[in-house]
């Protein structure tokens, strides 16, 4: 869920830790035939508090694009325990008095079943994570040579 993707297909992300333990997030995304990448950066708040970050992008006009971001869960893989398999990103802020919000199901599955998905919806729902399903949009990753 996230408005400035309507339009958008073939996103990933890869994720890589930094040094001050944030995360630089390289997101990719093709809008019609024109691919680019963004950088996110999630900077850990000013306590270090578990899960809770700031986002921001590089890019110009950076400083206006600030997002509070919490991670809602996070499930190691299943075949490498030393590694996340799937995550879930809340992010939010209020411009002009409006609510964006953005909610991020992550998994390093590019074909994730249904079911796993349900299943993290579920639990962003249990943890108190509300949207209307009409705003989520899967990203179909069924014929990957379309998307490179």
């Amino acid at each position: 869920m996230d408005p400035a993707q309507v339009g958008s297909r073939c996103q990933t992300l890869n994720g890589t830790l930094i040094e001050d333990d944030g995360l630089d997030m390289a997101f990719r995304v093709d809008y019609g035939k024109i691919p680019f990448t963004i950088h996110e950066i999630y900077t850990p708040d000013e306590n270090h508090t578990a899960g809770i970050y700031e986002k921001t992008v590089k890019m110009p006009g950076a400083q206006w694009l600030k997002l509070d971001t919490v991670v809602v869960d996070a499930a190691l893989s299943d075949g490498d325990p030393q590694t996340y398999g799937t995550a879930i990103l809340y992010s939010c802020t209020v411009k002009l008095g409006v609510v964006i919000p953005e909610l991020v199901f992550m998994s390093k599955d590019q074909n994730i079943s249904s079911d796993a998905l349900d299943q993290m919806e579920a639990t962003a729902q249990n943890l108190g994570v509300q949207w209307k399903s009409a705003d989520l949009h899967r990203v179909d990753w069924s014929n990957p040579s379309s998307c490179r």
